[in-house]
């Protein structure tokens, strides 16, 4: 909520989750928010393509490969009108490919600041991307 009143956040968008699980940290920290009546943020659209085949990012062990996965799996719809800052939130973070190339894909949408927010990171020897 803080990055929120401090980077003045005008939309909001969440990392779809690639792993099927019964509950979704993603998916509830969505709904905390959006009961939360001190912000009226505006949601961006944003799909994780499907396939018979979704490779999760922690899978893959070269960056190039967790870049490559992250840049042809998310869909931002460029349809929609962004005339504010962007919060952009992941649940976890290995390499930062993720946020980057969804980052890059609002970036070609709007000028305004995108800022990329993780629950958590990874200690697996990956640099986080601090491109965003």
């Amino acid at each position: 909520l803080n990055i929120i009143e401090s980077k003045n956040i005008k939309y909001i968008a969440y990392i779809p989750p690639t792993v099927k699980r019964k509950t979704q940290f993603i998916f509830e920290l969505e709904k905390y928010l959006h009961l939360t009546k001190d912000f009226d943020l505006i949601k961006l659209k944003i799909e994780k393509i499907k396939s018979d085949t979704l490779i999760p990012q922690k899978t893959l062990k070269k960056l190039e490969d967790r870049v490559y996965n992250a840049s042809h799996t998310i869909i931002v719809s460029p349809n929609q009108s962004i005339d504010g800052n962007v919060l952009l939130i992941d649940d976890a973070t290995g390499s930062g490919s993720t946020l980057n190339e969804t980052a890059k894909k609002i970036k070609k949408i709007t000028d305004c600041k995108v800022y990329g927010y993780s629950i958590v990171g990874s200690m697996k020897g990956f640099d986080v991307i601090n491109e965003i």
